[in-house]
């Protein structure tokens, strides 16, 4: 009989993205399978835009990284800084308690005894504000941490973002099927 054929399931493919045609791989009436190349597009602006994220996005992992040896360096240092300050303040504290036993005979001064009880207060308050500040620097080297870790975490969404759009420059067939048109 003579007639019109009409498709069960019509479906259209894009591209996301403006881009040039520039080959067409598939013409009407080509039967497709799904995944098949039916129209290669390129845009060089995405291209190039792909490729200074990817740079970016390296160059932000290897800062994280020489920021981090950075940290722990001067936590090293810090650490360090924190034991001297209780030898310090032990130093202190013996000549302190030896000097107290020896006030009593009156085997040393009272001069020398109150000195030795001033180095012991300041030996020991600077040991309690070198642990302070050691408990705020590691604070802020964890919360620089987490904000470099977001800065790469959102350029890698940027890249993902790109990357989808450099791949739908391929348009590619998402069924088995026969290819009415191909409108480009």
């Amino acid at each position: 009989g003579t007639g019109v054929l009409i498709p069960e399931n019509i479906q259209w493919l894009s591209a996301g993205v403006e881009a040039k045609v520039e080959k067409r791989i598939v013409k009407a009436g080509n039967v497709v399978k799904t995944g098949d190349l039916i129209v290669e597009l390129s845009n060089p602006r995405l291209l190039q835009q792909l490729s200074e994220i990817k740079w970016e996005l390296e160059a932000m992992v290897q800062e994280a990284k020489a920021a981090r040896v950075a940290q722990e360096t001067t936590l090293i240092e810090h650490n360090s800084l924190i034991q001297s300050a209780t030898f310090d303040y032990e130093k202190s504290l013996n000549e302190y308690l030896a000097h107290e036993e020896l006030i009593v005979t009156k085997a040393v001064s009272k001069l020398n005894y109150q000195r030795s009880r001033i180095e012991k207060d300041q030996s020991q308050q600077r040991l309690s504000a070198i642990k302070e500040q050691h408990k705020k620097m590691e604070s802020n080297l964890l919360v620089q941490n987490q904000a470099r870790e977001a800065r790469v975490k959102q350029t890698q969404k940027r890249l993902e973002n790109i990357q989808q759009q450099v791949d739908s420059l391929q348009i590619r067939a998402t069924m088995v099927s026969i290819v009415l048109d191909v409108p480009v």
